[in-house]
C-alpha cells in the first residue's frame, strides 16, 4: 500500500534569502514548531548536522529514525509522542546565531561555486523538524493542545515527524529562498492512519475540528510570513499513488488566507505517482 506524502512549496526571489531564512525560523518557533533536528548541505560537498540534534548523527534520507529517540516518550492514550524535557538540545532562539552563521557560511561557499564555475547546482539545502503545537483529541474525548514531537502510523508501523521543513537558498544568479512542507502525518486530515481492509477504505476520524484548527494554524503561520512578498510563488506538490490525501485542510485554509487581489500566486498543484 506504501505510504502517502505531500509538500506545499513557495519561492521567494530577490531578497537576501539569509534574512528570509531567520525570520522564517523566529516566526515558525514561535508558533508552531521548535527545531530539535537540523541540518545542512552542499550536495556532494559537505554536511553538517547541528549539534544538539535530537537524532544524532542520523542524516535524513540516508539513515532511519530508531523506534526511540533519546528522551522520547509516547502520550497516554495518543499516537503521539513528544519529549520529557523540551529544553535540552537544540533550542531556538539560544542557537539562532550559530544557525546563522552556518547558512552564511555555506552560502558563501555557494556563492564561490557559482562564480568559478566548479558546480552547476549549488544551492544551499537546510532542514529541520521538531516538536510541533497541535490539538488533538484525549482519551476523555475533549481537546487539548502541548507539542508533539512524531506520529504513529498504523497502517506504515512507524513514527513519522509532524512536519519537516526543507529550504534551498542561494545568491547566484539571483537571491533565492524555496521552503518546502514535507507531510506524512495526519494531524490535517479527517482520516486516520488506519485502514479497513473490509472496507477497503481508510477510517474516518470522529471528530476532526482539532484537525481544522490544525491546518488554520499552520497556514496562518506561513501566509503571515509570504503575504509580504506579492511576487512569491506558491504550489501544492499531493502524492497520488498512496492514499489518503494528507493535505487534509491546509489547501482549502491556505486559499483563504493567499487567494486575495495582491497575494502571492498559486502556481499549479502537481500529482507524482
Amino acid at each position: 500500500m506504501g505510504q502517502a506524502s505531500a509538500s506545499f512549496r513557495f519561492y521567494i526571489w530577490d531578497v537576501d534569502p539569509l534574512v528570509l531564512a531567520e525570520e522564517l525560523l523566529r516566526g515558525l518557533y514561535s508558533r508552531f514548531l521548535q527545531p530539535k533536528s537540523m541540518e545542512i548541505r552542499l550536495p556532494g560537498r559537505r554536511l553538517e548536522k547541528f549539534d544538539g540534534s535530537i537524532d544524532g548523527k542520523l542524516i535524513w534520507g540516508k539513515d532511519a529514525l530508531p523506534e526511540r529517540l533519546p528522551g522520547e516518550k509516547l502520550i497516554k492514550d495518543t499516537d503521539f509522542t513528544t519529549l520529557e524535557n523540551p529544553a535540552e538540545g537544540l533550542s531556538i532562539p539560544r542557537d539562532l546565531p550559530q544557525i546563522v552563521e552556518r547558512l552564511r557560511a555555506y552560502s558563501g561557499e555557494s556563492a564561490e561555486l557559482w562564480k568559478t564555475k566548479q558546480a552547476l547546482d549549488d544551492d544551499v539545502f537546510w532542514t529541520f523538524w521538531g516538536l510541533c503545537r497541535i490539538r488533538q483529541i484525549s482519551a476523555d474525548g475533549r481537546p487539548k493542545e502541548g507539542h508533539v514531537l512524531r506520529q504513529q502510523l498504523s497502517q506504515a508501523q512507524c513514527l513519522e515527524p509532524i512536519l519537516r521543513v526543507l529550504c534551498h537558498l542561494t545568491y547566484h544568479p539571483r537571491p533565492y529562498l524555496m521552503v518546502s512542507l514535507l507531510i506524512h502525518s495526519f494531524v490535517w486530515s479527517r482520516y486516520t492512519s488506519t485502514f479497513d481492509t473490509a472496507s477497503q477504505e481508510w477510517v474516518v476520524k470522529s471528530e476532526s475540528q482539532p484537525e481544522f484548527e490544525n491546518a488554520g494554524r499552520l497556514a496562518e503561520t506561513i501566509s503571515e510570513y509570504i503575504r509580504r512578498f506579492p511576487d512569491a510563488e506558491i504550489e501544492w506538490e499531493i502524492e497520488k499513488e498512496h492514499a489518503p490525501n494528507l493535505t487534509g485542510f491546509l489547501p482549502s485554509e491556505f486559499e483563504a488566507r493567499l487567494g486575495l487581489p495582491n497575494s502571492p500566486k498559486r502556481v499549479k498543484t502537481l500529482a507524482t505517482k
